[in-house]
């Protein structure tokens, strides 16, 4: 990370953001937090804070923490990217632990370790899901995990380090009413080091 990267400064509403696509044409969404940009994720119910080219956040409150409606109508195949230092897992015994993001209509629990792709087949009113726990597996909180979700219309995948923990294929369809991504954060303190958002289908970013 360099203090040359590009922030997209501002939350993508449903609009389009002029001269964006000649700044970073790869990038639909892009932030950086070299020079203490919040960006849309200052949201109260937990507290946060810049620190060494990171952001912090800590949860304050047994109710989860979401970052809404992030993203354009015109996403179809693009692949969220971000690297998270887990400090705490648990901020207090008492409190459900989340990291998830919500994909459209498919929510993607992806704390490591924990993975679990959840969806509802059409026609049907219960969720199902793609589950990859390991219940040996314990969140180091000194390390930066690489986390990277990827979405298209034929396939949902949760890759963490490298490895491919999780993935879907029968992609429901999305409706008007669903968003293009939601972030959840629940009993978590936690460090972002970055968080992107890269249009697959240009080839250009390859990181």
């Amino acid at each position: 990370m360099t203090k040359h990267s590009v922030i997209l400064i501002g939350l993508i509403l449903f609009v389009n953001t002029p001269g964006w696509a000649e700044i970073a044409p790869q990038y639909l969404y892009h932030l950086e937090f070299d020079d203490g940009f919040f960006g849309p994720f200052k949201k109260p119910g937990s507290k946060w804070n810049i620190e060494k080219g990171a952001l912090f956040q800590e949860n304050l409150a047994k109710q989860y923490v979401a970052v809404y409606r992030i993203g354009h109508p015109t996403w179809k195949d693009y692949e969220v990217r971000m690297r998270v230092k887990f400090l705490s897992t648990q901020v207090s015994p008492d409190w459900m632990t989340i990291f998830a993001v919500k994909l459209w209509n498919v929510r993607v629990d992806c704390l490591p370790g924990r993975i679990s792709i959840w969806y509802t087949r059409p026609g049907e009113k219960r969720s199902s899901a793609v589950h990859r726990r390991e219940n040996s597996f314990r969140v180091d909180p000194n390390h930066w995990y690489d986390i990277r979700l990827r979405y298209s219309r034929s396939r949902i995948a949760a890759t963490i380090d490298g490895k491919v923990w999780a993935e879907l294929t029968e992609v429901p369809p999305k409706s008007a009413r669903d968003n293009p991504m939601t972030i959840y954060f629940g009993n978590l303190k936690c460090a972002l080091d970055y968080f992107r958002v890269v249009d697959m289908e240009k080839t250009s970013v390859v990181e």
